[in-house]
């Protein structure tokens, strides 16, 4: 009895991993839009009005280069957060893809796609419950062979 609880526990916590794919992918468009706000910032400091070719003080007392590393040193930290949620996103669609076809699409059209649990009953002619109950028994089948191997 203890095996069996802990199979479904297992399952359970696979199945908040998957269902996590959205705020991972809201996360990652988030540093992509603040990646290409720091490129544009790059950009405008590499137009010629931003280049002072004289040794006099500018208005904002900071040089030039201060604020490119500084810019720069941003880039690879939001670099560094997208490679996090890309691996995180990949890791979810790497469990996904263990599953059977049929629990895939279940998957990818509720928890990837965002669809309300509405929309997938009307798409796959299923209620709620029985749709989560082959999602969970297919995760039940991964940890079993997981802990088989």
């Amino acid at each position: 009895m203890d095996n069996k609880l802990y199979l479904s526990a297992q399952a359970e916590l696979l199945y908040n991993h998957l269902k996590q794919y959205q705020m991972y992918k809201k996360s990652l468009e988030y540093w992509e839009r603040k990646l290409e706000e720091n490129n544009e910032k790059i950009k405008d400091l590499e137009s010629v009005g931003a280049i002072r070719y004289d040794k006099q003080p500018s208005d904002n007392h900071v040089e030039q280069s201060t604020i490119l590393n500084n810019l720069i040193s941003e880039e690879m930290n939001i670099l560094s957060h997208i490679n996090d949620f890309k691996k995180e996103l990949l890791d979810r669609e790497k469990l996904c893809d263990r599953t059977q076809a049929q629990t895939q699409s279940y998957i990818r059209y509720i928890l990837f796609d965002s669809h309300s649990w509405w929309e997938c009953e009307n798409e796959f002619y299923m209620s709620q419950t029985a749709i989560r109950y082959h999602i969970m028994k297919d995760l039940t089948e991964i940890v079993r062979a997981d802990m088989e191997s």
